[in-house]
């Protein structure tokens, strides 16, 4: 069971690197190339290893672990949370996985990891920046989420250029019928946030290495006929450009979302008739 494992060119040829392996949760690659991703069961998480050459490595976490937000840092070790716990843990390049217990009311949700090799992770409305020497920075802009419900935090982070972290506060959709649009944030070096964008249900943030970034904007709240998700391209201080999404059939899911070396947004999509496939934008 499983299944095959490839790598994408820039040209768009498909070649296949290992088979039989069961990728169910968010990948990452290393500096080496080598691909780290979560295989799920009903009863644990493990990681698993796709090194170039096709050889698979599988390392276990422990009974019940459930794993989530993959990150790689650029001397190739992975940051990565235990759901639902304040526990952060980290695999080396050779298989050691350590683990890291932050401060009470730290949950830590989406991560990333600067050039620097900072490692960044949102809890609710805060972003918190996990310093080298054990400590953490807590930086917050309350004037993001006023008059929004209560619990209410960024939903999406990921790391751009030049140091800047790009983030997404979700859309509301209460039953009473209110709607709150939702956001794309910069968060800048020099510690300060910035509301780019207020738009529907961002989605899927990838950063470009241009500083832009690029985003789906999702099913709109309170519209319920046939809807296709629209790709959308942000630059600081420009208008948005917005791309349609190919589709077969209504509805169509977008899965993921990377940016190659080229600032082209390749998609991976699925609807009922085209079934699952890769999209790039040239």
């Amino acid at each position: 069971m499983g299944a095959d494992i490839g790598k994408i060119a820039i040209d768009g040829r498909w070649s296949v690197v290992a088979s039989g392996v069961n990728c169910s949760g968010g990948g990452v690659f290393r500096g080496d190339g080598a691909l780290v991703c979560v295989r799920r069961s009903a009863t644990e998480d493990v990681l698993q290893v796709v090194e170039p050459a096709g050889r698979v490595e599988t390392i276990p976490l422990g009974a019940s672990f459930r794993a989530g937000s993959l990150v790689a840092a650029p001397d190739g070790t992975i940051l990565f949370r235990e759901n639902q716990t304040r526990r952060l843990w980290r695999l080396t390049q050779n298989a050691v996985v350590t683990d890291l217990e932050l401060p009470e009311g730290f949950v830590p949700g989406a991560m990333a990891i600067t050039s620097d090799g900072t490692a960044w992770f949102i809890a609710g409305p805060a972003l918190v920046r996990v310093n080298k020497n054990g400590t953490y920075d807590v930086f917050r802009d309350d004037a993001l989420f006023e008059r929004r419900q209560p619990g209410a935090g960024f939903s999406r982070l990921v790391a751009g250029a030049g140091g800047r972290l790009w983030l997404a506060i979700p859309t509301e959709d209460r039953t009473s019928g209110y709607h709150r649009t939702g956001a794309i944030v910069s968060f800048t070096p020099d510690g300060s946030f910035h509301e780019e964008l207020v738009i529907s249900s961002p989605t899927l943030v990838a950063a470009a290495h241009d500083a832009s970034v690029w985003f789906i904007q999702d099913i709109p709240p309170g519209f319920f006929g046939p809807y296709v998700p629209t790709l959308v391209h942000l630059t600081r201080q420009s208008e948005p450009q917005t791309f349609g999404v190919p589709i077969g059939f209504w509805p169509v899911s977008s899965h993921d979302l990377v940016v190659d070396s080229q600032n082209r947004p390749w998609l991976a999509l699925t609807d009922p008739v085209a079934r699952s496939r890769i999209a790039v934008l040239r």
